[in-house]
């Protein structure tokens, strides 16, 4: 309640009256096309009520046999008037979205990687070394970018932090990615904002609320992670998952296999580059495209390789798709 209270009566010195704190970098730009809109909406509702009331009353009838006034005539500099100058606004609307969306979803490289799993009805959330947080939230420094790469185990879900301006949904059956920087805190100590979801999924809809902790400080954050739950790195299981399935067709150094070389796709990976397909259509290195390449592999060839690897349908799951992601990820670096 408190962090829904706190949404819901944003001070007016740091969001505004309607809107939360601008709590991450990208915030200040979607408020400032926000209110842009939001203006240039209203003083067009103005001016038009006004020169209809105006006119209403102006061109009234005012005795009851007084003959109608003559048909305006033809204006062609109004009409061109109050046909480019919307047309114009309309247009620098779109190029600012445009351009601000994919900022928005378009990570810088190296940006510090987080693992988001939704299901009904919670958060779960693992870092780089595979440890959880203890409470349940998100937790990240300050003043770099973060970069989330979510999935969902069971229906729809979409996450939301309102402070910090972004949210994206979260589809079973592929992974979708999200980032941020979050402003460091004013003071010494973590500042909490409000995460929930946004697309409803049941009953539980509304506990899906956790709360994104940002630290003052990069050590600060190193501290706490390091007292988290310390699981088994999912890179050593991702790496026996390569030794058992992936090895006597994709080698990590050396000559080509009958796959593309397990270490390029790494640095595609972590670079985000592109890979050219069998059709000439160039395709990210991501998540979602090292998934739909063990799920469906006959989606996508890459150049220069046959159509011969079977799909892992059935086989590995989705935690052991993310462990071998992981895995990919240590190659990376």
């Amino acid at each position: 309640m408190n962090a829904l209270a706190s949404l819901l009566l944003a001070s007016t010195d740091a969001g505004g009256v309607w809107l939360p704190p601008q709590a991450s970098e990208q915030a200040a730009d979607v408020d400032w096309l926000f209110w842009f809109i939001f203006y240039l909406c209203t003083f067009f509702f103005v001016l038009i009520v006004a020169l209809a009331g105006y006119f209403s009353w102006a061109y009234r009838r005012r005795t009851p046999d007084q003959p109608p006034l003559p048909s305006a005539e033809h204006n062609t500099p109004l009409e061109v008037f109050w046909s480019v100058v919307p047309l114009v606004l309309v247009i620098y609307i779109f190029y600012v979205g445009f351009t601000g969306f994919m900022h928005l979803y378009s990570p810088p490289p190296g940006a510090y990687t987080i693992d988001v799993t939704a299901q009904k009805w919670s958060w779960a959330f693992r870092y780089p070394d595979g440890r959880t947080p203890l409470d349940g939230n998100l937790h990240v420094p300050p003043g770099e970018p973060i970069r989330l790469v979510m999935s969902s185990q069971d229906v729809l879900h979409s996450l939301f932090v309102p402070a910090f301006r972004v949210k994206q949904d979260l589809v079973p059956g592929r992974y979708t990615t999200l980032w941020f920087t979050a402003k460091p805190p004013a003071g010494t100590e973590p500042v909490e904002y409000l995460l929930t979801c946004t697309e409803y999924c049941g009953t539980g809809h509304s506990d899906m609320m956790r709360m994104v902790v940002v630290h003052p400080t990069r050590a600060s954050f190193e501290e706490w992670l390091a007292k988290q739950d310390d699981v088994p790195p999912t890179a050593e299981v991702g790496e026996r998952i390569y030794r058992q399935l992936c090895v006597a067709c994709h080698n990590i150094t050396g000559p080509v296999g009958q796959g593309p070389n397990f270490g390029e796709t790494a640095q595609l990976l972590r670079a985000g580059g592109p890979r050219t397909m069998a059709d000439g259509a160039a395709v990210v290195v991501d998540e979602e495209y090292i998934r739909e390449s063990i799920m469906e592999p006959q989606a996508r060839i890459v150049s220069g390789f046959q159509p011969v690897m079977p799909t892992f349908k059935g086989q590995l799951k989705e935690p052991h798709i993310g462990a071998l992601i992981a895995y990919l990820r240590t190659l990376g670096e």
